[in-house]
C-alpha cells in the first residue's frame, strides 16, 4: 500500500450535490476515478486505467487510475459523485493495487 493524501477534485458537471439527480447534468459528469500525477502512479507501480482500492479511515472504494497534473503524493477523489460520501478531505489515504 502506498500512503498518500486524498484531496477533493471538483468537476464542472457532477460535483454539486444535487446535479446527480438531474439526468441532463448527470449525463455530462465524468466517470469517477482516482486522479494521480503520473510520477506518483509510476512510483506505486500503477498505470492509467489500473484499478486501485483507496482506503480512507474505515472506508474503501475501488476506482481506476487517471493520470492528471496534480501535486505528487496525492490522490484526487471526485466530489459529489457518491464515491466517498461523508469523508472530509484532505485526509490520509492508502492506495492498494487490486489483484
Amino acid at each position: 500500500a502506498v500512503p498518500l493524501t486524498a484531496v477533493p477534485v471538483h468537476h464542472l458537471f457532477g460535483s454539486e450535490e444535487l446535479s446527480a439527480h438531474a439526468p441532463g447534468i448527470a449525463s455530462l459528469a465524468p466517470a469517477p476515478c482516482a486522479y494521480m500525477h503520473q510520477d506518483t502512479a509510476r512510483r506505486a507501480g500503477l498505470s492509467a486505467g489500473d484499478p486501485v482500492t483507496i482506503v480512507i479511515g474505515d472506508m474503501r472504494v475501488v476506482l481506476p487510475v487517471c493520470c492528471r497534473e496534480l501535486a505528487r503524493d496525492v490522490v484526487g477523489i471526485p466530489v459529489g459523485m457518491g464515491v466517498l460520501r461523508g469523508v472530509a478531505l484532505p485526509a490520509p489515504a492508502r492506495v492498494e493495487r487490486v489483484s
